[in-house]
């Protein structure tokens, strides 16, 4: 796939032009990990100019109705407007469509943003209040290392124990007696 040409808009595995790096092909399988604080920037430097703007062209845009007789009052000029106006009102639709996207990015990508900030601060809470069932009572470590620390204190501190038993001993075949021969009586 490394030879694959680069998805273009609408093609299948295109994520777009932002997200993908110079010379990379974007695969279906690309993972973005961008942090909140590089959405919060995104936000603020792009998106919420960019609904500002779109709010100011709207605004600018429906305060210039066109009036039938804008071209003069010949018919055929009348009929230019009333075509300037159908345009009008169709670009002004699709204008506020467009405001309204903006405005909705803009809103979900912000939820999004404090779910995940709500979210890091659960489990950063979750993972201090875990821990600290596992911290032991000294606050030096893990139960498992204040354990470890008493159990070496306490060898440490008694007297060494006696060396252990010498396992015992097969006999040495060659010099252990044979047993006596049977007599055929019992006890003999």
């Amino acid at each position: 796939m490394a030879n694959a040409p680069t998805p273009k808009p609408g093609e299948p595995g295109f994520i777009g032009p932002m997200l993908t790096p110079p010379g990379h092909t974007a695969t279906p399988f690309d993972v973005v990990q961008v942090s909140t604080s590089e959405l919060r920037d995104y936000l603020s430097a792009v998106l919420i100019p960019l609904e500002e703007a779109a709010g100011r062209l709207v605004g600018d845009f429906r305060g210039a109705p066109i009036e039938e007789d804008l071209f003069g009052p010949i018919p055929e000029a009348q009929n230019l407007a009333r075509v300037h106006r159908a345009a009008h009102e169709i670009y002004d639709a699709t204008l506020l469509g467009l405001q309204a996207d903006i405005t909705g990015l803009v809103e979900k990508l912000r939820a999004c943003i404090d779910a995940y900030d709500c979210r890091d601060a659960d489990v950063e809470a979750d993972l201090i209040r875990i821990s600290q069932g596992y911290v032991g009572a000294s606050g030096s470590g893990f139960r498992s290392e204040t354990a470890y620390q008493q159990a070496v204190a306490a060898a440490q501190a008694s007297p060494a124990p006696p060396p252990p038993a010498p396992p015992p001993t097969q006999p040495d075949p060659e010099r252990v007696a044979p047993p006596p021969p049977a007599t055929g009586r019992p006890g003999f």
